[in-house]
């Protein structure tokens, strides 16, 4: 099976670009917390703070933004979060802006506010006046009063300046910006708690990872488990539900409403049933044997900092979401797992949060890894009970951030939110013994970190292993590999498609890398350029020593000088004789070289060479294939047998 390649980096999470591999196995590498961690504190009106929403960089504001959950200092104003604004110019140190009030969103929402239900059952009663006069009173960097948001991307290229930022609420609603700072609600596509609203810049899809209720499964053991149901769309009207050929068109809802059709016992939104989403990641049975394994580990070492409940009374895994890096052409996912160990009816499930690794290459089918790659700290540290992340990881450098959301307790503690208050004295006097061993802030955010491409590698299990790739057609003229052969060496071959070595290009041409980099350029005796090399299949032998190797790539797409003057004069080192048979001459009699920028870095089917933009070109039917065409560069024609007939 040949791959077309072109200049895209390939990631050695599964074995798609793979034909053979001999003494290699995977390895994932958790992240490294960044130094400067927690990056933010709850500072102000905070009662505490975590990034459940976003990270950007802004080129046109010249600095990152961020959007963060934050709690109110006074909890009786009904919701444990809201939403806040921050910007920074590095992405580490950063500014909470005292922001004028964006009253055409904050009327709306009161208005809102006054019909809605704080949970299914409970109204909201006399609670609106009291919150608008909080929030209206106290100029912050709150933009979302009340609200959970469940993701926001930057589409600075889209043609209405009023939506240059996109993101959703709870409830799957829409909400649009031009600034990332004064908001529109829009329609509810789903109403689902939470969710990870995406954008995949290069298919022009937007997607949201939502988790229940709903959308839910039932487990083996008939418990009710959080999984992860996925909903895409390219217009933000229509979405998919059950499947792809399950389109479902965002509504206009009421806040009401929104929480009527998240109740559990609601059959529909306005008339029409709520959509079944595609579940893409659900929690099994090896999840619940981690989940009792690590929930003990997790009791020993962080004692009465750990668990609310001092019994094990079952081991449930959940997925709490999935945060998505689309790169290159691919998916990277983090989901955010939660093992649940108890249960205290008055606080709900209990267990530590944090995050693992997934890859998919259609966003429905996903290959997990259950390591965890931002594990809890270390006991009564910020983020030693519950992590959870941004919507997306952001690429700064030569490197891959995600944000993060931390918290000392894990997820079933009581806290001063009026669901969740403690539920007598008992409660109450050991949830404060508790908070008075916590000596640092008990919530923040931060960063997690890795090298560009450095979620998963292959390395030798005994010294050394091979890899050798399907044939690929590549359009760069150099091979570009990440990898860490600081403790020994990398060797790369190139292989014509039946895995003959090339003449010069063997292992023993080779330069060996002996380096840590991330751009390392391989080269054969001192020459780099494949620009002859291009057009054919070829397959590529990786021999590692002692080293990791994240990724390859072909890089610096057209022909260098060399190939320019090779193909300038090509009769003095191919068969021009050879035939050729050749349909009709397509042509534009306008311009006649109107094909000409259609092939670029696409080869001359003589003399194998990629064409230069605006290189002089001929192209053909091809009589073998009607639906396919022949291109030669004009110097490269030399004896075609013509078949006008076709």
């Amino acid at each position: 099976m040949v791959l077309s390649i072109g200049i895209t980096r390939q990631l050695l999470f599964d074995d798609h670009v793979i034909e053979s591999m001999v003494g290699l196995k995977r390895c994932v590498h958790p992240a490294t917390k960044h130094e400067a961690n927690p990056i933010m504190v709850p500072s102000g009106h905070e009662n505490a703070i975590m990034i459940r929403t976003a990270v950007v960089y802004s080129q046109e504001k010249n600095c990152y933004e961020m959007w963060y959950a934050a709690g109110p200092e006074i909890r009786e104003y009904l919701s444990v979060l809201n939403i806040a604004y921050a910007t920074s110019t590095d992405g580490i140190h950063w500014e909470k802006p005292i922001l004028p009030t964006p009253t055409f969103y904050w009327k709306n929402r009161f208005e809102d506010l006054a019909d809605e239900v704080v949970s299914p059952g409970q109204l909201n009663t006399g609670m609106a006046d009291k919150a608008r006069a909080y929030y209206l009173d106290n100029p912050s960097n709150i933009i979302f009063p009340q609200a959970e948001c469940q993701g926001i991307v930057y589409t600075p290229d889209d043609p209405d300046p009023q939506q240059r930022y996109k993101g959703t609420i709870f409830g799957g609603t829409l909400i649009t910006s031009p600034d990332g700072i004064h908001w529109t609600m829009g329609n509810t596509f789903y109403p689902g708690q939470g969710g990870n609203f995406n954008y995949d810049e290069a298919n022009h899809l937007y997607f949201c990872m939502f988790y229940g209720p709903p959308p839910t499964i039932t487990a083996a053991d008939g418990t009710w488990r959080r999984a992860v149901g996925f909903s895409c769309s390219h217009d933000l009207v229509h979405w998919s539900g059950s499947g792809p050929d399950d389109v479902r068109v965002a509504m206009p809802l009421t806040g009401a409403e929104i929480y009527a059709a998240y109740d559990q016992n609601a059959r529909g939104m306005r008339g029409q049933s709520i959509p079944e989403l595609e579940v893409v990641l659900a929690p099994d049975e090896q999840d619940d044997q981690l989940a009792a394994q690590r929930g003990a580990l997790y009791r020993q070492t962080h004692g009465e900092l750990g668990f609310w409940n001092d019994r094990d009374e079952f081991a449930h895994s959940n997925i709490h979401g999935m945060p998505v890096l689309p790169y290159e052409n691919v998916y990277i996912g983090f989901p955010v797992k939660l093992d649940t160990i108890c249960n205290d009816p008055n606080y709900g499930d209990d267990g530590p949060m944090y995050v693992e690794l997934s890859f998919s290459r259609d966003l429905r089918h996903w290959q997990r890894f259950r390591e965890p790659v931002v594990p809890n700290g270390l006991p009564g540290s910020w983020d030693g009970g519950t992590i959870d992340c941004a919507n997306r990881p952001i690429i700064v450098g030569d490197e891959v951030w995600l944000y993060y959301g931390g918290h000392t307790k894990t997820h079933g503690w009581p806290t001063e939110h009026p669901m969740y208050q403690p539920k007598d004295d008992h409660d109450r006097k050991k949830l404060d013994r508790i908070n008075e061993m916590i000596t640092g802030p008990d919530s923040g955010n931060g960063i997690a970190r890795w090298r560009l491409d450095g979620f998963v590698s292959l390395h030798p299990d005994k010294g050394q292993g091979r890899l050798t790739s399907k044939p690929l057609v590549f359009a760069g003229r150099e091979l570009e590999i990440n990898a860490n052969a600081a403790a020994g060496r990398i060797r790369v071959e190139l292989q014509d498609q039946q895995g003959k070595p090339l003449a010069g290009y063997s292992l023993d041409d080779c330069d060996p890398l002996t380096e840590d980099s991330v751009h390392h350029v391989v080269a054969w005796r001192g020459r780099s350029d494949l620009s002859l090399l291009a057009g054919p299949p070829r397959k590529l032998c990786f021999e590692l020593t002692n080293a990791h190797l994240f990724a390859f790539q072909s890089i610096r797409p057209g022909p260098s000088p060399q190939a320019r003057a090779f193909a300038a004069a090509p009769h003095k080192q191919i068969n021009l004789q050879l035939p050729i048979t050749v349909g009709p001459e397509i042509t534009e009699p306008d311009n006649p070289g109107w094909h000409r920028q259609c092939l670029t870095n696409l080869p001359c089917d003589r003399c194998g060479i990629v064409f230069a933009r605006f290189d002089a070109a001929r192209v053909f039917k091809n009589p073998q294939s009607p639906d396919e065409v022949l291109r030669f560069h004009t110097n490269c024609c030399g004896n075609l047998r013509h078949e006008p007939n076709l």
